[in-house]
């Protein structure tokens, strides 16, 4: 009984230790959570970058402290990583040149103080948002220093970047930020913006300056391609284009207007000046051989692809379109500040043709009453044409036309006003152009008729009986709230008028005698008649 007692005691006591052991790793392990990692690499005692980003939590951030010099390939596909100098000198060498010496697709990655060589690309995050480069230097690497790729975002600040075999910086899809940075003796760009990369180059993303010093390299300082775009400002741009050989698609850094002469003509005139854009590097030097696309809305252009000169200028003849109004040209560099290019021009009408009735003609109104007429003057191609003079006169049924004579305004219209003569019937007016060839006229026709009226209001005709000439128009209104109509009974009455509630409806009667009518719906209460007198 007593060993068995004592061995129970033992068991139970070692589950005691055992358990404490337990709540005590797993209080480390939350310890080290809430803490984050710093580690040294010491390059002469063989550590590496590689193994060092193996330790620690990867919840957790981590700073790895470089010693002496590393020669690896480094990947960080890990989050909240920072890559630091431990002493002046620290650095990494690609032995690889197919391979990147520093590829980020881990996020917020910093990478400080080192010195970065070798290798295809110096650093380049590939979708990586929020890489940090600063007061790096990266050199002679096979390709591009630093490269912003595939959607990845940030900055570059206080960072060097020189003599690589491309670019100094490239953001390519990109976006990023190059401020308060030494980009030079780059054997391409110093700073390349392309594929419908962002840049802010020279200013934060507060707008606060940080000048970059961007000079001596081989072709451009400053590149921004195809459909890129960037915020440019208080940068020190100077002595790029040193190496003429390196050729880049002919593409300059700015396009802008250099037409001269005016911008208004009829239409179909050529202009006499050419039209002309120019094209400058980052120097504002002129760039030779850069494709520019022209193209017209209105007009034409003599020249679609046109590349620029020696002297930078791209030119080509414009001819007014036979619409007048606004035209437009435009010259297209995708990618260079500037571009595109607009002129607007402005197409007046050509010499005048012919005029056209354009209201009034063909109406009807009572006898010696007032209609109004309007003639449009047009040239060729049917633009109105201001200016021209138009004679007015009354052809047939008397009365009177004023003003005789006047001319077409800005729309390109002249108008009179006619007062017709006491008979009834057609009565016609005349409106020609004497100064046109071939002295156009046009005539217009307004019927003269009398007018009788009768009012339909709820259950009754007013008056209920009309006596009128020969050829009067009769006009029935609605005023009140109940649903009517006009039915003759009389042989040879005009046609009848169906059920309305409101508006109107007239009948002309050119036949003498009465014309008896009544409404089908209340034919006891509504009747009437209209004599006509012959």
């Amino acid at each position: 009984m007593k060993v068995r007692h004592s061995l129970a005691c033992t068991i139970a006591a070692l589950s005691l230790v055992a358990l404490h052991a337990r709540a005590d790793s797993d209080t480390d392990r939350e310890r080290d959570r809430d803490r984050d990692r710093t580690t040294t690499v010491d390059c002469a005692a063989g550590d590496t970058v590689a193994t060092a980003l193996r330790q620690g939590d990867e919840r957790k951030s981590l700073t790895i402290l470089i010693n002496g010099s590393c020669s690896e390939h480094v990947v960080i596909n890990r989050s909240d990583i920072k890559l630091a100098a431990a002493a002046p000198g620290a650095k990494i060498s690609g032995p690889d040149p197919t391979i990147d010496v520093i590829r980020v697709t881990g996020t917020r990655v910093t990478i400080d103080g080192i010195t970065v060589t070798g290798g295809r690309n110096g650093v380049t995050a590939d979708g990586a948002a929020g890489l940090i480069v600063q007061n790096a230097v990266v050199q002679g690497t096979g390709r591009s220093g630093i490269v912003y790729s595939h959607g990845a975002s940030g900055i570059v600040d206080g960072a060097t970047a020189t003599g690589n075999a491309r670019d100094g910086v490239a953001i390519d899809a990109a976006s990023g930020t190059v401020i308060n940075s030494q980009v030079s003796q780059n054997a391409r760009m110093g700073v390349g913006v392309f594929n419908g990369g962002t840049a802010r180059i020279g200013i934060d993303n507060r707008n606060v300056a940080g000048s970059n010093t961007i000079s001596a390299n081989g072709v451009n300082g400053i590149h921004i391609v195809y459909g890129s775009t960037a915020l440019i400002a208080a940068n020190q741009i100077r002595g790029n284009g040193t190496n003429p050989s390196v050729a880049f698609s002919g593409n300059g850094v700015n396009i802008a207007n250099a037409t001269t002469g005016p911008l208004t003509d009829t239409v179909l005139a050529t202009k006499a000046e050419s039209l002309d854009v120019l094209v400058t590097d980052q120097n504002a030097a002129p760039k030779q051989g850069v494709a520019v696309l022209w193209a017209s809305t209105g007009g034409t252009v003599s020249g679609n692809n046109v590349a620029t000169s020696a002297t930078g200028h791209s030119k080509v003849l414009y001819t007014y379109g036979t619409t007048a109004g606004t035209q437009t040209a435009t010259a297209t560099v995708t990618g260079l500040v500037g571009s595109p290019v607009t002129t607007t021009f402005a197409a007046t009408a050509g010499a005048a043709t012919n005029i056209v009735k354009t209201t009034g003609d063909a109406g009807t109104a009572a006898p010696s009453s007032q209609v109004t007429y309007t003639v449009t003057a047009r040239d060729a191609h049917n633009n109105p044409k201001q200016g021209v003079t138009i004679d007015w006169a009354v052809a047939t049924g008397g009365g009177s036309i004023t003003p005789a004579q006047n001319t077409t305004g800005a729309a390109g219209t002249a108008t009179a006003q006619r007062t017709l003569g006491s008979g009834t019937g057609d009565q016609t007016a005349t409106a020609t152009a004497s100064g046109l060839p071939g002295t156009p006229l046009v005539t217009f026709t307004t019927t003269a008729q009398l007018v009788a009226s009768i009012t339909i209001a709820d259950n009754s005709f007013s008056p209920s009986d009309v006596t009128v000439p020969l050829h009067t128009t009769v006009t029935w209104s609605w005023t009140g709230v109940n649903t009517h109509n006009v039915t003759f009974t009389t042989v040879g009455a005009p046609a009848n008028i169906g059920n309305m509630t409101t508006g109107s409806a007239s009948r002309t009667f050119d036949t003498a005698g009465t014309f008896q009518f009544h409404c089908t719906i209340h034919p006891s209460l509504m009747t009437g008649s209209v004599t006509v007198n012959p």
